[in-house]
């Protein structure tokens, strides 16, 4: 992407945009998504049309993130990561996960981290790591990385609702 004239986006960002709404079909996409942001059906073809001269409709970010939300797609999220050369993991968030479900999520992080930690052995073996070995462990890294936040989110929330409930006085 260049930085200099008028913005366009790229054409993998573009093309995802119009799987999300189903341009090359699946009329359905257009009403339901056009109804969720409040706009005609013609305004959300022109907004998702690609770019014109005299294109007066523009698709807001705003749009673009509650597209995805709505569809619960995330072609459009990867395409705008893989422009910026990073890559899209998704953690499904789960709030309010009891101490079983916590645990169960932590040891199998522990698995996921030995599977990498043999990963990384089987790389090195004969002395060089090319290139899809370096992708597979960049996004096996990035999966872990996000496990391991969540982990922490998760225990943050739980040491938070903890607090609340030994602040309360007793029998309240």
């Amino acid at each position: 992407m260049t930085l200099s004239g008028k913005p366009k986006l790229p054409a993998n960002v573009q093309a995802a945009i119009e799987d999300t709404v189903g341009l090359k079909g699946e009329d359905k996409k257009w009403a339901f998504l056009a109804g969720r942001l409040g706009l005609t059906e013609g305004v959300l073809r022109n907004k998702v049309a690609a770019e014109k001269e005299d294109k007066r409709h523009h698709l807001t970010l705003a749009e673009a993130l509650h597209m995805a939300h709505a569809t619960d797609d995330h072609v459009l999220i990867r395409a705008i990561c893989q422009e910026f050369g990073g890559e899209f993991l998704h953690y499904p968030r789960a709030d309010g996960a009891s101490d079983h479900e916590l645990l169960a999520q932590y040891t199998s992080m522990m698995r996921e981290l030995g599977q990498f930690s043999n990963d990384i052995h089987l790389s090195l073996a004969d002395g060089r790591i090319d290139p899809n070995e370096l992708a597979n462990l960049r996004k096996d890294f990035l999966r872990l990385s996000g496990a391991l936040s969540e982990i922490m989110d998760r225990l943050q929330a739980k040491a938070s609702r903890d607090a609340t409930e030994s602040a309360r006085p007793a029998g309240a």
